[in-house]
């Protein structure tokens, strides 16, 4: 067994790495942030001075300030274009993982010296990246910006897209280094860049070990972090550290393309890896290598932007220049960067959208300052541009309750996305789950409301990493099946409600004390009669074949194609019709995956059947069916759902949304429909109350520059008032339209109420489903039949 690359308290004694509270410090007094000197474009940049290893890390703070996309020194002359002079510095990648801020380096400031809080696994980064006899520029997020301040937070993440973009490199520290990260590192620069011999390097039993040291260190605690996607993908160029090794990170990219291209393709280096006698009694060693954070890093920051550059964007070595702004356009939208990247993980649950936005395509991030009573000259010009512009402004407000964050955003993809299939964004896993615990070094404040059923979370994610048998670390492995409605990017998969768009009109969110309501507009399809045990690991229940009609002993009978239809969804590979052979590999899968027992066992037949047409159709099965339940309606439709579906479940078309989904029916009690009618008036009457609160102050306004004004200004201001009302409505109107406001107002609940939505029942979105015959718009047809009324549904 390799070494650990977790540092041990010999580590850090040998390395002079001290608590925060050792008695030898105590007389050091404690570091305390200052403001910055200008809120909205300041920023800190770390100096750390000269040393060995084993010396302490002295550092120290400096102000630096964002201008026209760059980052300039301080005191920031007139003509900065051409005087001023620009920082020359690097970034700082790193994990900040669940470690605590327990542990010491020293800040010089005011002529002496502070204790400052920092992590053990920031002081391992910075003692190897500091240089022998030179300075070294860093910005580093966990140093550089105060992070019990969430005004400044707010605005450093606005910011966040031009520290990366100038750095003139980008440190990506992985950790320590440890025999298999260096046997990796070895192997990407040695062997694998050189291409003349990959398909050796694939086949000899001899670069085992080599391979599984490249997939350990494709598993460092960084490729899970949500950041490092805008991190890498801002960067103009990047450098791996693991220890004392560096690697470029073009070179790790194109290493981990390698990778993934030759196992998805054709399993090989799994298969290379049972010649083996310490690895054959895995099966699959490298299953869901492409779902790896580092592999999804290395594909998305791929597509991320499309560089348009210049001549003047390298110098004459070939590397980039950082002291020009970039010239890159995004590629890919919000919903789809937050929908594909679900993997990623991050301390705060705000930064699964937060920590995105600066790459997407359609935003642009804007600080929240609570303390600005107006927004900045600076802010008035950004929000006017985005209404011009495809990029909006997006705003990054971390004192804003988790709730509301995913609200805003999922008002942000129904008013943004594809109108027919808008809704799809309730049916991803895409939030992190709330944080209600007080988190180490951070400000933000915690949730207190349970996020709504209308909120997906990652605990429905198709794939986590996960103990296995016969392993020691952990792995890649499949835990759902994937999301029947695709990412936004591609074509639609399916088209339930014939392509009929949202109903903007009858949308709307309420936020009450103790829930948060999402009202849509949809139709009632059918209702769940029965259901069967969920799919473990991909298997095939022998319960779902009785429930489908089949009996396998019969030799000579088929499999019921509407049974095997729904076994894959009715799609083949990347979301095509599925091929006629299905039919044929399905019932081959029934009869040699051990029904018997229980279960047909896909997974078996996988790795130990000698037919890649039975392999193909069966991991087709596991991505559709995994952790699903088998249903059959009062229409006699078989169908899909997830786990949680029950008898007496119905199934819905809700306009907008691409497939059918389930919705679970509650009764409302007189009480609450009482307290909800009274809060609504209130709120409109409150309304109103402000409304009218204005009208009346500006008419005060009014009345005391007319008792100041002198006898001929009074004469000039009633012949302007007479020409006025002969075009506009004189105060009487004014009156008679606040009347007919208090008049809106106190029928407001009825008003904004349809007639069916009103009848006392509320709903829980359960899930997405399947429901086979009525993917392709076939249920409209079953709408204008039966002449299904559409109603407005109250989720919460």
């Amino acid at each position: 067994m390799a070494p650990s690359n977790v540092p041990s308290m010999e580590d850090d004694k040998r390395a002079g790495i001290l608590n925060f509270v050792d008695p030898s410090t105590s007389k050091i007094p404690e570091f305390h942030y200052e403001p910055l000197a200008n809120t909205h474009f300041g920023v800190r940049f770390l100096r750390i001075f000269p040393g060995r290893l084993e010396d302490h890390v002295i550092c120290e703070l400096f102000e630096a300030v964002l201008r026209d996309q760059m980052v300039f020194e301080l005191p920031l002359p007139e003509n900065y274009a051409k005087q001023g002079s620009r920082v020359q510095y690097e970034a700082l990648s790193w994990s900040w993982g669940k470690s605590r801020a327990e542990h010491q380096i020293h800040v010089r400031k005011d002529h002496g010296i502070c204790r400052l809080k920092v992590s053990r696994d920031l002081i391992w980064a910075l003692k190897h990246l500091r240089r022998p006899h030179e300075d070294r520029i860093l910005w580093i997020d966990a140093i550089c910006i105060n992070q019990l301040d969430n005004i400044e937070r707010n605005h450093q993440v606005e910011n966040m897209a031009v520290l990366y973009d100038q750095a003139s490199n980008v440190c990506v520290w992985l950790g320590r280094d440890n025999e298999e990260s260096k046997m990796a590192i070895e192997f990407i620069k040695n062997e694998i860049m050189q291409f003349q011999n990959f398909d050796e390097l694939c086949e000899r039993k001899e670069n085992t070990n080599k391979w599984k040291a490249l997939l350990s260190l494709m598993q460092r605690s960084w490729f899970s972090r949500r950041w490092v996607v805008q991190e890498i993908a801002l960067s103009r160029k990047a450098t791996i550290h693991c220890g004392a090794d560096t690697l470029d990170w073009k070179h790790f990219a194109i290493a981990v393309e390698l990778f993934v291209e030759v196992e998805t393709a054709t399993h090989r280096l799994s298969e290379v890896m049972k010649k083996d006698p310490k690895y054959y009694h895995v099966p699959g060693w490298f299953e869901y290598v492409s779902e790896l954070g580092a592999s999804l890093l290395v594909h998305a920051t791929s597509m991320v932007f499309r560089d348009y550059k210049s001549d003047s964007s390298a110098n004459a070595d070939g590397n980039p220049q950082h002291n020009t702004p970039s010239n890159r356009r995004p590629l890919l939208t919000l919903e789809y960067l937050v929908s594909s990247l679900s993997i990623f993980d991050a301390t705060e649950p705000r930064d699964a959208i937060y920590a995105l936005l600066a790459i997407a395509k359609d935003t642009t991030p804007l600080a929240v300052d609570l303390n600005a009573l107006h927004p900045t000259p600076e802010g008035y010009a950004r929000q006017a541009l985005g209404t011009f512009t495809e990029r909006k402004m997006y705003p990054v407000h971390y004192d804003q309750p988790y709730e509301d964050v995913c609200k805003d955003f999922i008002e942000f993809c129904l008013k943004h996305s594809d109108p027919s299939r808008a809704l799809d964004i309730i049916c991803r896993p895409w939030a992190l789950a709330p944080n209600n615990k007080a988190v180490p070094n951070l400000g933000s404040t915690t949730s207190v409301m349970p996020l709504p059923s209308w909120v997906p979370q990652l605990s429905g994610a198709p794939f986590d990493m996960m103990p296995h048998a016969g392993m020691q670390a952990m792995k890649m492995g499949r835990k759902n099946a994937d999301p029947l409605v695709g990412l936004p990017i591609l074509q639609k998969n399916y088209d339930a409600g014939e392509g009929q768009d949202i109903d903007r009109d009858a949308l709307r969110f309420v936020k009450r004390a103790n829930h948060y309501s999402m009202f849509v507009k949809g139709f009632i399809l059918d209702t769940v009669a029965k259901v069967e045990v969920p799919s473990q690991g991909g298997g095939i229940p022998e319960e779902w074949l009785k429930l489908a009609g089949y009996n396998p002993s019969a030799n000579e009978s088929e499999v019921p194609e509407e049974f095997w239809r729904t076994l894959v969804a009715d799609r083949g590979k990347d979301e095509r019709n599925p091929p006629m052979y299905y039919a044929k590999a399905c019932k081959e899968s029934i009869t040699k995956g051990g029904y018997q027992s229980g279960m047909v066992n896909t997974s078996d037949l996988i790795h130990n059947e000698r037919n890649s047409i039975v392999a193909q159709f069966c991991r087709r099965v596991q991505a559709v069916i995994w952790n699903r339940r088998l249903m059959k309606t009062d229409s006699a439709n078989l169908g899909l759902g997830n786990k949680q579906i029950q008898c007496g479940d119905k199934v819905y078309i809700l306009y907008g949304c691409s497939v059918p989904v389930i919705l679970r029916e509650t009764v409302k009690e007189e009480a609450d429909m009482k307290a909800e009618r009274d809060e609504d008036l209130s709120r409109a009457v409150g309304i109103i109350y402000r409304q009218r609160r204005g009208l009346l102050k500006a008419k005060e306004s009014r009345k005391r520059k007319w008792d100041e004004m002198g006898e001929q200004q009074k004469q000039v201001v009633r012949e302007d008032l007479r020409k006025w009302n002969e075009k506009h409505r004189d105060e009487q109107e004014v009156e008679k339209a606040h009347a007919n406001w208090m008049k809106m107002a106190r029928a407001l609940p009825r008003r904004n109420m349809p007639e069916d939505e009103g009848k006392g029942f509320q709903y829980q979105f359960i899930g997405e489903c399947y429901l086979h015959g009525m993917m392709d718009g076939e249920a409209m047809e079953v709408r204008n039949n039966k002449k299904i009324a559409p109603r407005i549904f109250e989720i919460r």
